[in-house]
């Protein structure tokens, strides 16, 4: 009778500590970060899907017709399942393009891509340029498409409209204010 309450204790014990855990760790998710982290993810898919080659077409399968042939379907490569899977697998490493930003008028803090798409330096006043802040951005990618993936999906394979203000400040609640298409 006492070793099953102390089991009992235990378990509480334990349910308590975990549960203390998960606070921690919820409570440590910096916001800033999260919101410029999804921003950017969502910017750096879309470009990936914007510069595809728009007549790249792949083999979605195929069905056998009722005359026993086999039907393919051919589908648009920018975008599909296929590309989107791919893209997640490779896009948080777009995060080392990324410095932080310290606005002078509001002290606000953002990120922001230094490098354009054909590598050269943009204007680099006031980043902070420091590979720690990439790396977190970059951590930061990767647990939003843990967390969120089958979203992410959903979003694009339903062509949603303001993909950023939905993913970031809708689902996934890292960013408080509604995202513009032109702040990305």
């Amino acid at each position: 009778m006492v070793k099953m309450s102390v089991n009992k204790v235990f378990l509480q014990l334990l349910f308590c500590v975990i549960c203390q855990l998960v606070l921690l760790v919820s409570a440590k998710r910096n916001q800033v970060l999260y919101c410029g982290a999804c921003q950017a993810l969502v910017d750096e898919v879309q470009y990936a899907i914007d510069s595809e080659d728009p007549t790249k077409m792949i083999d979605f399968g195929f069905r056998i017709d009722p005359k026993g042939g086999a039907k393919r379907k051919n589908v648009k490569y920018a975008g599909s399942e296929t590309h989107m899977m791919e893209l997640l697998d490779e896009v948080c490493d777009n995060m080392n393009d990324y410095a932080e930003n310290m606005s002078q008028e509001s002290n606000a803090r953002r990120y922001v891509r230094y490098k354009d798409r054909m590598m050269e330096y943009l204007d680099i006043k006031n980043l902070n340029l420091d590979k720690g802040v990439q790396k977190s951005l970059e951590l930061a990618c990767a647990n939003i498409i843990e967390e969120h993936e089958e979203e992410i999906l959903r979003l694009y394979r339903e062509k949603e409209e303001n993909i950023a203000d939905q993913l970031c400040r809708e689902v996934g609640e890292y960013c408080t204010t509604k995202i513009k298409n032109d702040e990305l």
